[in-house]
This record gives C-alpha cells, sequence and structure tokens, in this order.
C-alpha cells in the first residue's frame, strides 16, 4: 500500500518575469552595464539570495529586443556572475537558466539563473 510522503514540500513557483516583478524586490546586489561597442544594450545584473522560494537567483536585464547578440551577451554577463560568486564563496557553482522571458509588452527581457553549488 502506498503512504503520501507527508514530509514533501510544495515545488516553487514557475519563473516568469512577472512573478520576479512582482514578488523580488530588494536584490543583495544589482550592477549596471553600460552599453559600449562591445555590447548591445544596457544591461542589470541582478542578485539576490531568495527569490521565488529559491536560493541564489541571477537576472540579467535589458531593454530592447531579443536579438542572438543580445542574448549571448547577456548570458557571458551571466556566466562572469557564476564564476566571481564561486570564487568569493570558494566553492563551484552551476546553474540552472531560464529565458530569454520577456515583459508583456516585450520591451524588457532578462535571463534568470538558478546557481546551486557543485
Amino acid at each position: 500500500m502506498l503512504r503520501p510522503n507527508l514530509n514533501a514540500t510544495a515545488p516553487p513557483p514557475p519563473i516568469s518575469y512577472t512573478a520576479i516583478e512582482n514578488t523580488c524586490t530588494v536584490p543583495t546586489e544589482a550592477h549596471p552595464v553600460s552599453p559600449s561597442p562591445l555590447n548591445p544594450a544596457p544591461y542589470m545584473v541582478v542578485f539576490f539570495e531568495r527569490c521565488l522560494e529559491r536560493d541564489n537567483i541571477l537576472l540579467i536585464v535589458w531593454p530592447g529586443e531579443s536579438s542572438d547578440l543580445n542574448v549571448q551577451f547577456g548570458h557571458l554577463l551571466g556566466l562572469h556572475f557564476k564564476e566571481t560568486l564561486s570564487f568569493r564563496k570558494m566553492k563551484g557553482h552551476k546553474y540552472e537558466r531560464v529565458g530569454p522571458i520577456s515583459n508583456n509588452d516585450e520591451t524588457s527581457w532578462m535571463l534568470v539563473y538558478h546557481l546551486t553549488s557543485e
């Protein structure tokens, strides 16, 4: 006979632009990256120690379009932050990436990284 697992926890809420905008309001760190000849748009690198019932959520946010160039540059920023966090905490991190996801009118985009210790 199967018995229910009374210690099971509910899964965290799904990751969406709106959910992050509404519930993750005070970042642990936020770093602007101004446009330059190397990067196509202004980016924000935003880190939350706790967001959407998850630890270590990193957002890479930019306005405009979700072109390959914008997404790839955003991904490089995400990888760079992951390595910086690993160096600071002196332990490696891996990631799960969601996105690019957009706001409702597709004027702003983000990549979402859930960083976990290796």
